[in-house]
């Protein structure tokens, strides 16, 4: 079966691909297998995984996917790994500093994961996750800013230092859940992709939390390579 590649975060990097290829969904690996049984004996009874369980809950999904597997069938103790997203989605606040704030990076995550699923993200949790990312028609809504191309990165906003710490995570999630929906009604904006270029910094790196990162320079790639 073919389906679109989505981008996961460093807690996978194997399985990164350029979003807009096309290619078919591998078996396992003796590797990949291994390492997912593992992730699996990470899942927690409501269905989620890991520390940062939002973050990497969608990247267990993701990467199940790229190897051929069904990630609704990703569960423990009678909870899926979609469970837990739904509840995550179904109690989420608006974009203020909060952990479980609806932005461009947290909704972005979902979306892909929720795709991956074969699920519908404009109806998952009670919610319309696209809505939750930006105005259809590329316009000001939801995460989105349409005048200055930003989606919003609420969770990790610091507002002693006015800075925005994980602004090309945001940024590139939120690009990369749009592509990966494919639904004309909420397209991939422009000025999203054109401010996620001026995010970079002079050394060619996109930074995180006031670094430059691999993981955060490959994710910008990967969604400007969409």
């Amino acid at each position: 079966m073919k389906l679109r590649i989505l981008a996961t975060s460093a807690i996978l990097a194997a399985a990164f691909i350029l979003p807009t290829q096309e290619v078919v969904a591998a078996t396992p690996t003796t590797q990949a297998a291994g390492a997912l049984q593992y992730l699996a004996g990470q899942q927690q009874g409501d269905g989620s995984i890991g520390p940062d369980a939002l973050g990497q809950t969608a990247d267990y999904a993701l990467g199940a996917k790229f190897q051929g597997l069904d990630p609704t069938q990703l569960v423990k103790a009678g909870n899926s790994v979609y469970a837990y997203l739904s509840a995550w989605v179904a109690g989420s606040a608006p974009c203020t500093p909060v952990p479980s704030a609806r932005d461009g990076n947290s909704i972005g995550k979902v979306v892909q994961a929720v795709v991956a699923g074969g699920l519908t993200p404009t109806n998952f949790g009670t919610r319309n996750l696209l809505s939750d990312l930006e105005g259809m028609g590329g316009t000001t809504g939801g995460a989105y800013d349409a005048t200055t191309g930003t989606f919003a990165d609420c969770a990790s906003f610091d507002p002693v230092s006015g800075k925005h710490n994980n602004a090309v995570y945001a940024q590139a999630n939120a690009i990369l859940a749009l592509d990966a929906a494919n639904n004309p009604l909420y397209p991939v904006p422009v000025a999203a992709l054109q401010h996620l270029r001026e995010l970079q910094h002079s050394n060619g790196g996109w930074p995180v939390f006031g670094q430059d990162s691999s993981n955060s320079t490959a994710m910008a790639l990967i969604a400007l390579s969409r």
